[in-house]
């Protein structure tokens, strides 16, 4: 265990500000990849005493820091609560950003109430912290802060913060939204929206097939087409059946440049579709695919439609 004196060098090292040639080799960068390693959960006592006697406030930001990646090792939900309990008593848009910053690396934050006001203030370093912390929020209302920031900020920053949080946190709720948010302007939300969902969609025991549909027909985005897909393949229910022929119907109709792995869209399409290969328009387009349009299909395709479905056997 490190006695006072060694957390206390530590600190001072960390708060150095002495010039170097590299960022990389510096006193301060060196000490905080120290602190990434301090891993006993013993020194919560002493951390949490320094912090409520220091007047720094540098060294305060250290000690956040320190307490989190003690907190992330051992999973100690004390840290989670000295931390938050920390919200109210910084008013220092840089040191509260560090503060949220070290919740965020929890594994989970108990409590949301001060982080979900926090997403709201003025100050974009601080909005933009919170928004991000909540990702660790496990209570429901992380989830509804997120989706008022959705639908409320006309900033693209917190509109990627946010996504990315509820690629975390969310739920099936979000899937509007996130269709929503792939019609922004900014890539990086469209983007972020279509990565969003995919994780929500891997973790998800259902989602709603008419949300799926739509985002399958509405979406102009490749990947987001791919996993609304695969989603209705696996959630997917004869209701869907019209909207998944028309898209396979497009995307076998020509060459394709870019491959999908390890399951392309056409493929989840079709494995979509042979639960029901009874239904005559499922079967005009399988016949149409295995007679007219076999060598659209990439050759992994074709192996695994012969090794799967059974009407393909022979194309």
């Amino acid at each position: 265990m490190m006695t006072e004196e060694e957390i206390l060098d530590l600190l001072q090292r960390m708060d150095d500000r002495t010039p170097s040639t590299s960022s990389d080799q510096s006193i301060s960068w060196l000490a905080h990849r120290d602190a990434e390693d301090v891993n006993d959960p013993a020194l919560i006592p002493c951390l949490k005493q320094l912090l409520e006697s220091t007047k720094k406030k540098e060294i305060r930001r250290h000690i956040y820091f320190i307490l989190s990646q003690i907190g992330r090792n051992f999973k100690d939900i004390e840290v989670a609560h000295i931390l938050y309990d920390r919200l109210d008593a910084e008013t220092d848009k840089h040191i509260l950003s560090g503060l949220l910053s070290a919740l965020a690396g929890l594994p989970q934050i108990p409590n949301c109430g001060r982080i979900v006001a926090l997403t709201k203030d003025n100050r974009w370093l601080v909005r933009e912290s919170a928004i991000s912390a909540l990702k660790n929020c496990k209570p429901a209302n992380a989830e509804d802060a997120l989706l008022e920031v959705l639908k409320t900020s006309g900033n693209t920053y917190d509109l990627i913060f946010a996504i990315a949080s509820l690629g975390v946190v969310g739920s099936w709720r979000a899937i509007p939204d996130l269709i929503a948010m792939t019609n922004h302007r900014s890539n990086d939300v469209k983007n972020g929206a279509v990565s969003a969902f995919r994780e929500i969609a891997a973790r998800e025991s259902a989602l709603e097939v008419s949300t799926l549909v739509t985002m399958l027909q509405n979406v102009d985005i490749a990947d987001a087409k791919w996993y609304a897909m695969s989603a209705l393949n696996k959630f997917g229910d004869e209701t869907a059946i019209a909207a998944v022929c028309a898209r396979l119907e497009t995307i076998s109709a020509k060459k394709r440049k870019v491959w999908q792995t390890p399951k392309s869209e056409l493929l989840e399409a079709v494995d979509f579709l042979a639960r029901f290969d009874s239904d005559p328009a499922v079967q005009k387009l399988f016949d149409k695919i295995r007679c007219q349009r076999w060598e659209m299909l990439f050759e992994y395709e074709k192996q695994w439609l012969r090794e799967n479905i059974k009407c393909f056997v022979q194309g």
